[in-house]
């Protein structure tokens, strides 16, 4: 297939029911649109780009004489029905799907009884679902195949279809392999999906699960991207589905919702609404949630009259004993709170529900509400409570995300929820079995400021408008076509895959950075079928620059080895000898893990008003210049060292004293290798939920610190790969990847910088490239007399307090071979004591 938006193809979207409902009624058959996940995720796809016919159960057993006539009416709708009997549906759908895979695949399997007939059944349906497709299917055609309902429909038609492209997305979660283990039909299940090209998942711990029950129950050899399945790879990826929210905005607009508002403020006035919307399902947490509320109540009493929780629970296969056995135990929580809270009439305005003449602290719904209705209580309330003990994905968090702009209201979200792997930043995250939890989230979010409120809300609302669900539809198309699987022969390189929905990389010698274009967007210049194209790559090769090297010629230059012998601690007094000795001195200090100390790369203390005072005092002799070396935010460091003459560098940019605008340390390096590096942190932006991309005029940095720290690991190994045929420089920091042009190092930086100094005779830095810098000018100018270069800590070191300090110190006037070390950043400040008293 040459791509899935040309005409002659299409996609054969595969679901158990189809996006219509049909009602037999006096005068015939009426087709109606239906509500849903998946058709609501589908809809937003372009029809044009990406043409579809969707097959599915049509809902309901259809009598021989009248199919014709339903496949008639369903053929106008884009639909294609596959009939079942009532007996075959029934046990498919209610038997094996809803009563054996969806408890088990949501960890709730011990009272699992489990049946050769309902597995007859779901063998059958499933069949039936292949053979409709394989009587519908053109060469050419994608075949996408949705949910545990049609497992086993992928092998069925591989055997018919063997060049057929097919891919596979699991709606819910995939256990663990010692769950899936007890399932008797464990093997045959795992082999029906391992047919597909793709397979897809809502998070990395769902593809992970997989991957793991693949090698553990078949065997197979698998990869962090896929497994080998009789000599083909079949890929595995994570594809987190979103909403439209345009349409929850829009409706937020019309004069029906803002009325109904009004309304509900009115009603509520003077009180917080926290809203639950959930299915009446063992998975939500419904009880756990109302737990939660209960312990609020009593541990806070104070927001006993001032708090209400709507729950909308929707009605879901209510037929069930379990499920009758779950609304028997909500009802009677419901009861006892409100039974306990409930506070006077006058409390509260006319409208609300009332227990025994009071009005309940908890407004239960037990019933669906139409999306005027949902967008209304979604807008009122400040707070949006979800307690899923195992939820796929979870979208009522994204649509109260879409209708609380402006509001700004915040999440609790159970971090049993795909979506917490999301909206983690924003989201308060708990666990919906541990009630004190909860109780401390509510009060959080009961008290957290406009300011902190805007801040969450702001992260996860351009989460939810950029990751809707008409990308991930076309993401996962665009995936399952962008790629051929790689040879799964000997040869090919372990690390050649190294995460779901990655690009199989290419040999060393051969690689460039190979990105799919992205859908929503239009191609870069700069990409020929998701390749970087020959003018990025000649200026990566030919940046007009005396820093960096052709293409070919950038080999990665390696940290310069330590001496033999370790470092000595550094003599404070030989340090202070020299310094009264010199006319002009250079002190070239990093600020992270030197002048304050550093225990996450993420937090960064600001500097003492100590050291302040300590280096302002420094400075105040034209004799020093000082310069400090960071990768801080820049704005900071310009308003903590405000009033200090020095010199600040970061990331490649300096700001001289008397200045007020950074400029490049470097102005003649070309950047035009952005060009090359943004679209691939870009590609791995989009699959790693909660990574982002900072840039700067001279790096450009992939965060992932809120991301899934296993997932973000292994993004982040793949992302470096494919970084490393480029002649940049990568570096590795605490859940993060920095680059910058290649030769841009420490060496070069501290060479800038002595290169702009006038002749000096004394050099006091942490940076071991000053030393080399530094013996280099004494060959040449012999302008350094007295030069100490240290480390901060005293690994490998010998403690040698008491010598004098060698050609380092204060006598022989040399150059020190050995580094000196000092403890920590508190014995570095005893030392500027004792250079200020000098």
């Amino acid at each position: 297939m040459a791509s899935p938006g040309l005409s002659e193809s299409q996609i054969i979207v595969v679901s158990n029911r189809l996006p219509v409902s049909l009602k037999k009624e006096r005068t015939g058959w009426n087709v109606k649109l239906s509500s849903g996940g998946l058709v609501a995720a589908l809809s937003g796809m372009d029809k044009e780009k990406y043409p579809s016919v969707w097959v599915g159960w049509p809902g309901c057993g259809i009598v021989d004489e009248e199919k014709d006539e339903v496949a008639g009416l369903l053929r106008d709708q884009g639909c294609v029905p596959v009939f079942l009997s009532e007996k075959i549906s029934d046990e498919h759908y209610n038997g094996f799907s809803n009563g054996v895979l969806w408890p088990l695949f949501h960890y709730l399997h011990n009272n699992l009884q489990y049946n050769d007939k309902l597995w007859t059944s779901y063998l059958s349906a499933n069949q039936s679902f292949a053979d409709t497709v394989e009587s519908i299917y053109r060469p050419g055609d994608t075949i996408w195949i949705h949910d545990l309902h049609l497992m086993l429909v992928a092998k069925m038609l591989r055997r018919q279809l063997p060049k057929a492209t097919i891919g596979f997305f699991l709606h819910i979660p995939f256990p663990s392999p010692e769950i899936f283990k007890v399932f008797p039909w464990k093997r045959e299940v795992l082999s029906g999906v391992l047919e597909c090209d793709l397979v897809g998942f809502h998070t990395y711990e769902y593809a992970q699960n997989f991957l793991r029950t693949c090698a553990i129950v078949l065997g197979l050899e698998t990869k962090p991207n896929g497994v080998t399945v009789k000599g083909k790879f079949v890929r595995v990826g994570v594809f987190p589905i979103g909403i439209e929210p345009k349409k929850f905005l829009e409706k937020m607009e019309t004069e029906k919702v803002q009325k109904r508002v009004e309304e509900l403020k009115a009603i509520f006035a003077g009180k917080q609404v926290i809203i639950g919307v959930d299915r009446l399902d063992y998975i939500k947490g419904v009880p756990h949630k109302l737990l939660g509320f209960e312990g609020f109540l009593e541990k806070y009493p104070e927001w006993r009259d001032k708090v209400v929780l709507v729950q909308v629970a929707v009605p879901s296969r209510a037929d069930g004993p379990e499920y009758k056995q779950l609304k028997d135990e909500t009802d009677e929580l419901v009861g006892r709170i409100n039974g306990a809270f409930a506070v006077s009439r006058d409390k509260y305005n006319e409208g609300v529900a009332t227990q025994l003449g009071r009005v309940a602290p908890v407004q239960y719904l037990y019933r669906s509400v139409d999306m005027d209705e949902l967008c209304a209580l979604y807008r009122v309330a400040s707070c949006c409570f979800v307690t899923s003990i195992r939820d796929g994905m979870n979208l009522v968090c994204l649509e109260y995300i879409a209708s609380q702009q402006g509001t700004c209201g915040s999440l609790i979200l159970s971090e049993f929820a795909g979506a917490a792997q999301s909206l983690c930043g924003g989201a308060i995250l708990i666990n919906p079995w541990n009630t004190d939890e909860m109780v401390d989230a509510l009060h959080t979010a009961m008290t957290m400021t406009p300011e902190q409120r805007q801040v969450k809300h702001d992260l996860m609302f351009n989460y939810v408008m950029k990751y809707t669900s008409a990308f991930w539809g076309q993401l996962f198309i665009t995936e399952l076509h962008t790629f051929k699987p790689p040879s799964p022969g000997p040869s090919a390189p372990s690390s050649a895959a190294a995460t779901p929905l990655s690009t199989p990389l290419l040999s060393r010698a051969a690689r460039v950075a190979v990105v799919p274009a992205l859908p929503h967007e239009d191609s870069s210049p700069n990409l020929i079928n998701g390749v970087f194209s020959p003018n990025i790559l000649h200026s990566l090769g030919k940046i007009d620059s005396p820093l960096l090297g052709l293409y070919s010629a950038s080999p990665r230059m390696s940290r310069p080895t330590s001496p033999s012998v370790g470092p000595i601690r550094l003599n404070s007094r030989s340090l202070q000898s020299a310094y009264k000795e010199s006319s002009k001195r250079l002190f070239l200090l990093s600020y992270e893990g030197t002048l304050v100390p550093q225990h996450d790369t993420h937090h960064v203390e600001r500097p003492s008003w100590k050291l302040l005072a300590q280096l302002k005092e420094l400075a105040k002799y034209k004799e020093n210049e000082i310069v400090i070396l960071s990768e801080h935010n820049q704005k900071n460091l310009m308003e903590w060292f405000n009033g200090v003459r020095l010199i600040l560098v970061s990331n490649g940019m300096q700001l001289r004293p008397g200045c007020t605008e950074w400029e490049p340390l470097f102005p003649e390096v070309n950047t035009e290798w952005k060009e090359a590096v943004r679209p691939l942190f870009k590609y791995y932006t989009v699959r790693t939920p909660g990574a982002k991309v900072e840039e700067t005029d001279m790096q450009m940095q992939w965060d992932y610190s809120k991301a899934d720290i296993t997932f973000g690991k292994t993004q982040a190994r793949e992302l470096n790969q494919n970084l490393d045929s480029m002649p940049l420089k990568v570096i590795r920091g605490n859940k993060t990847l920095t680059v910058t042009p290649h030769e841009m190092n420490t060496t070069t930086i501290v060479q800038r910088i002595i290169g702009q100094m006038t002749t000096f005779d004394f050099m006091f830095s942490d940076c071991p490239q000053a030393n080399i810098v530094a013996e280099r000018m004494v060959e040449e100018t012999e302008s350094v007399s007295k030069c100490f270069v240290f480390q901060m800590g005293e690994a490998g070191s010998k403690d040698n307090s008491s010598t004098s300090s060698g050609r380092g110190g204060g006598g022989a006037g040399g150059i020190s071979s050995p580094a000196y070390y000092m403890s920590d950043s508190d014995e570095l400040q005893e030392v500027f004591d004792l250079l200020v008293a000098s």
